[in-house]
């Protein structure tokens, strides 16, 4: 950060948008001009594809950071209201925060840079 005005505070953070799977697939779609989806996963079916994806292995370990991931996705999940979504005015004014749409953050992106 460029500046010190949130030292020794909590300050939380957050976009200006609260979007969906789907919304977030939308948005994409039209930044990529291609098609794009989301898939809705299981939180333990996620945890095993993400620990595939890093280690080759499906085996989530108890108390393992896969573990985890599935238990918090599943506690979230089970909120009747998202316990993340924030309200970023705060934030915007301590910090002299610009907030970008997540629509204008796709569309910012090399999205093959590095692909190539």
């Amino acid at each position: 950060m460029q500046t010190d005005a949130a030292d020794g505070q909590h300050v939380p953070l957050g976009g200006p948008e609260a979007l969906t799977g789907d919304e977030v697939a939308a948005n994409l779609s039209q930044a990529l001009g291609r098609p794009e989806s989301f898939l809705s996963l299981a939180p333990e079916e996620f945890a095993a594809r993400m620990r595939e994806l890093v280690t080759g292995s499906r085996e989530v370990q108890p108390l393992s950071i896969y573990d985890g991931m599935a238990k918090f996705y599943a506690w979230y999940n089970a909120q009747l209201e998202a316990p993340l979504i924030v309200d970023p005015q705060n934030a915007r004014e301590l910090l002299g925060m610009k907030h970008t749409s997540h629509f204008e953050w796709a569309k910012s992106k090399d999205w093959m840079d590095g692909l190539g």
